[in-house]
């Protein structure tokens, strides 16, 4: 049985006398308590810098081409040449691919009505008439994986028409398909069985040949797979090391990086320079893999160098926002002593670095970016 106690005449007094004579002192103390809370919080989070224009650093100067609209969002873009690109985007209802062209250097964009009832995964073209879109086919496929069979179409009119290729005896998905500058054509192919390879086609995409298998290649799907560069092949392993091969399927040598959650971005300047985003930090190497420094200790995402020296990134400021918030404010940023030092722009944006879907070097110091559905243009003064 609970007793409870009720207080007296007195006590209720003393009680009420206590509280007249520190009301005061609890007001003033609860002021404090919130005025150092607020001055913690401001020290640790800024607010989010939602800026209509994303500035550029010095000596660079950025504006934008044009915009894709549409119902949907740009998952990469390629230019054959300065004026002629396409983009690969997926719709927002369906999750369908949508292909978009431009003949003025992103300033307009015609959607080319394709009609592929297929989720997209990667394309690539290799002139302005043959290119391939890869697919994930769910149509009539069965469970669990619905990847009984390797789907992609191909065009050899600049995308006018399509022709659906079935590879029976590929059971997976062909990611990130690249041509090199002989026109050969390579893609990274995940299997249903977890087994993963890199394979080859030298007749625009109608045959291919496997050029290298290991169950320990892994990636996920915003993160790199495979690079082709300096006539070798640099492809990612599930415990974020790099394996480099010969453009046969040879392998030449494992660079350990530790990349514990992924690499989302490699650019290879030659085969002892390389600068990878890992791990939520930016490194980079002079001797080929063997010793790796940080030039940047936040979250960013790679648009090019033009050398081991000098090169652009975006790089993330801090979070900003409520405690929690996913939003960073992020720059783009100048070096040209290879890392060691950045030159700013004047302000930040929001989420310059989740918004960024790629970057192509058009020609010297000169970049088109892709931020959002945004083609914009990057280039030296």
């Amino acid at each position: 049985m609970l007793l409870v106690k009720t207080p007296t005449t007195a006590e209720k007094l003393i009680s009420l006398t206590l509280n007249n004579k520190t009301m005061k002192k609890l007001i003033l103390l609860l002021s404090l308590i919130v005025l150092l809370v607020s001055c913690k919080k401001s020290s640790n989070e800024e607010e989010c810098q939602y800026n209509n224009n994303i500035a550029s650093p010095e000596p660079y100067k950025l504006e934008t081409r044009g915009e894709i609209t549409f119902n949907g969002s740009v998952q990469s873009f390629q230019f054959v040449n300065e004026n002629i690109g396409y983009a690969m985007c997926r719709k927002n209802v369906g999750s369908y691919v949508e292909l978009f062209k431009t003949k003025d250097g992103g300033r307009s964009w015609e959607n080319l009505e394709i009609g592929i009832k297929q989720y997209p995964v990667g394309f690539a073209f290799k002139n302005e008439q043959i290119g391939i879109i890869t697919v994930h086919d769910v149509a009539g496929c069965p469970p669990p994986g619905c990847l009984n069979k390797c789907v992609y179409y191909k065009t050899e009119n600049g995308g006018k028409s399509w022709s659906k290729i079935e590879l029976e005896q590929y059971k997976g998905l062909l990611y990130y398909p690249q041509f090199d500058n002989d026109g050969n054509l390579y893609a990274y192919l995940s299997m249903i069985d977890s087994q993963a390879s890199i394979v080859k086609s030298t007749d625009n995409g109608t045959t291919w040949s496997t050029l290298f298998t290991s169950p320990d290649l892994g990636f996920t799907i915003i993160h790199f797979s495979f690079n082709l560069a300096d006539n070798k092949i640099y492809t990612a392993t599930k415990n974020g090391d790099l394996l480099v091969l010969s453009n046969s399927g040879t392998q030449i040598k494992t660079i350990t990086m530790g990349a514990t959650s992924g690499i989302s971005d490699l650019v290879v300047i030659n085969e002892n320079n390389l600068i990878s985003v890992n791990s939520n930090k930016t490194i980079k190497t002079n001797d080929g893999g063997q010793e790796w420094q940080t030039i940047h200790d936040k979250n960013a995402r790679i648009i090019g160098f033009n050398d081991e020296n000098e090169g652009l990134m975006i790089l993330q400021k801090n979070y900003c926002g409520s405690s929690g918030a996913i939003e960073s404010n992020d720059y783009i940023a100048y070096t040209k002593n290879g890392g060691k030092d950045w030159v700013l722009p004047y302000q930040t944006s929001v989420d310059l670095v989740s918004s960024f879907n790629g970057s192509q070097e058009i020609g010297s110091k000169h970049w088109y970016i892709m931020v959002g559905n945004k083609l914009m243009n990057l280039k030296s003064q």
